[in-house]
């Protein structure tokens, strides 16, 4: 049986809202605390560093919504702190990034609506959602950096002479590859003669025997 004290109007303010924003927005609303109901888990994601921001972190979360676009985005949404009106909406980060994936990226912050869930469409609209696509534009590009794989050391292509010809060699060697020597051009080396063995090479080019 519901239970008849429990407060529903946020969570048919972020149903309407989610109608109202561009794109393809779902809302799931998380009642009183309780059963599956971590609201600190959610408040623990809330992106920013301005007032609304340090205040979810400073008081304890009731109950709240998430509005979730399409493409994994979040905007969450509470009652305002203390005795004001309206809601308060905060953009949530990404859960898949690395944390330097978040490094010199500037925060989009959240942002106080009117309880009319019409106008605050027009606010998050013109407002919060521009800095927030921004925002998840930085952070998603940072982290396909981070995580794109090492490119391979190029190919080393080493030319070397065989005879009159040159030949190209390709090779994956990480060090330099030995020095090829090479005679001038139009010149060609003439092998060095060993001397025989238990004598010295013969001065003379006779056929005959040395002696």
């Amino acid at each position: 049986m519901p239970d008849p004290t429990l407060d529903t109007r946020l969570g048919s303010f972020a149903a309407v809202l989610a109608d109202e924003l561009p794109d393809t927005w779902t809302s799931t609303w998380h009642p009183g605390r309780g059963g599956d109901n971590d609201h600190q888990a959610l408040t623990d994601h809330v992106w920013g560093m301005n007032d609304v921001a340090d205040a979810l972190a400073r008081h304890t979360v009731d109950h709240c919504a998430v509005l979730s676009r399409d493409d994994g985005i979040r905007l969450f949404v509470a009652d305002p702190l203390g005795h004001g009106e309206g809601y308060l909406t905060v953009d949530m980060a990404p859960v898949d990034a690395p944390a330097e994936a978040f490094r010199g990226v500037r925060e989009p912050e959240g942002i106080a609506v009117a309880a009319d869930p019409f106008s605050a469409a027009e606010d998050i609209t013109h407002d919060l959602l521009p800095r927030y696509d921004k925002a998840i534009a930085q952070v998603r590009s940072s982290a396909a950096r981070l995580t794109a794989p090492q490119a391979a050391d190029p190919e080393r292509v080493v030319m070397i002479w065989s005879g009159d010809a040159l030949i190209r060699h390709s090779s994956s060697w990480t060090t330099s590859p030995p020095p090829v020597t090479r005679a001038p051009s139009g010149c060609r080396r003439r092998p060095r003669r060993r001397p025989p063995r238990g004598g010295h090479p013969c001065p003379t080019r006779d056929p005959r025997p040395c002696g």
